[in-house]
C-alpha cells in the first residue's frame, strides 16, 4: 500500500513538472507574439538626428514636426508708423553688404546670389553693425520650413529669412525691422506682403505690424518624405485664403512629396 501511495506521488510530481513546463512555454509564446507591440521603434536611420539628452535604449521620435503660419498684410490700409528712425533702419545694397555678410556668418556667401536674382535686404544697424536683418522678394522664392515655393503676384512681395543676432534679441529689433520693411513697401507702392512664421514669441510683432494669419501649416518629415497639411485660419478672409493657395501652388489641403532641401 505504501509503495502504491509512493507510486501515485511520483506520478503526481511528474504531472506537475509537465504542467510547469507547459505554463512556461505558453508564457514565452505570449511574450514573443508579434502582435504584442503594435508600434515598434523606428530605426535611427529614418530620423534626422538624435534629440539632445537622448539615452541609449530610448525610443527615437517617429518624425520631425514643424508648425508654422503664413501671414498677409494689406498695404492699401494705413498701418502703424515705424518705431525707429531712418538712420537705424536701412536698405542694404550690393555695394554696402559687408556688414550683412558678416552678420549672416556661414550663410554670408549667399548674399551676392540673392542680390543677383533681385532680392532686397534690410537691416537694423547699431554701433555700425547689423544686429537684425531680413529679405524681401517680389519673385518666386523658396520656403524652407514648408518645402514649397511662393510666387507673389504683381504688386506683392514675400518677407523671409528675418533674423536677430542672438546677443541682441528681446530688445525689439525684429519689430523695428518688420515695421521698417512694411513702411518701405508701402512707399514703393506694393499692395500686399506675405510672411511666414513658426511658433515663437515674434508672432506678436507680425500681428502688430498689420499682418493677419491666413493659413496654418503642419509639416511632417520622415524617411526622406515631406507631408504638408494646410488649414485656413478661422478668422481669415476666404478670398485671401484662396489667394494664398494660388501663390503656393497648393490645389489641395495636403501634399506628400520628396523632402527637398535647397540653398537659397
Amino acid at each position: 500500500m505504501a509503495h502504491h501511495r509512493q507510486g501515485r506521488q511520483v506520478v503526481a510530481r511528474a504531472g506537475e513538472g509537465r504542467l510547469r513546463r507547459l505554463r512556461r512555454a505558453v508564457q514565452v509564446r505570449q511574450r514573443s507574439r508579434p502582435g504584442a507591440h503594435f508600434l515598434r521603434p523606428v530605426p535611427w536611420r529614418l530620423s534626422e538626428r538624435r534629440p539632445r539628452g537622448h539615452r541609449q535604449g530610448a525610443s527615437p521620435p517617429l518624425l520631425d514636426l514643424i508648425r508654422s503660419k503664413l501671414w498677409a498684410a494689406d498695404l492699401k490700409r494705413q498701418g502703424p508708423p515705424p518705431s525707429v528712425s531712418a538712420t537705424q533702419f536701412v536698405e542694404v545694397t550690393s555695394t554696402s553688404a559687408g556688414a550683412l555678410v558678416a552678420a549672416m556668418g556661414e550663410e554670408g556667401d549667399r548674399v551676392a546670389r540673392r542680390f543677383e536674382r533681385g532680392s532686397r535686404a534690410f537691416a537694423i544697424i547699431e554701433a555700425g553693425k547689423v544686429v537684425s536683418y531680413g529679405w524681401l522678394s517680389m519673385t518666386t522664392e523658396w520656403i524652407g520650413e514648408l518645402g514649397v515655393e511662393i510666387s507673389p503676384d504683381a504688386g506683392e512681395a514675400y518677407i523671409w529669412n528675418c533674423l536677430t543676432l542672438r546677443e541682441h534679441r528681446r530688445r525689439g529689433h525684429y519689430r523695428a525691422l518688420l515695421e521698417g520693411i512694411v513702411a518701405q513697401a508701402r512707399r514703393d507702392g506694393l499692395a500686399r506682403l506675405w510672411i511666414g512664421s513658426t511658433e515663437d514669441p515674434a508672432q506678436k510683432a507680425d500681428a502688430d505690424a498689420g499682418f493677419v494669419t491666413v493659413l496654418n501649416f503642419a509639416v511632417r518629415r520622415l524617411a526622406g518624405l515631406r507631408w504638408l497639411s494646410a488649414s485656413p485660419d478661422a478668422r481669415a478672409d476666404p478670398e485671401l485664403v484662396a489667394a494664398a493657395r494660388r501663390r503656393l501652388g497648393m490645389r489641395s489641403s495636403t501634399s506628400i512629396a520628396a523632402d527637398r532641401r535647397r540653398v537659397h
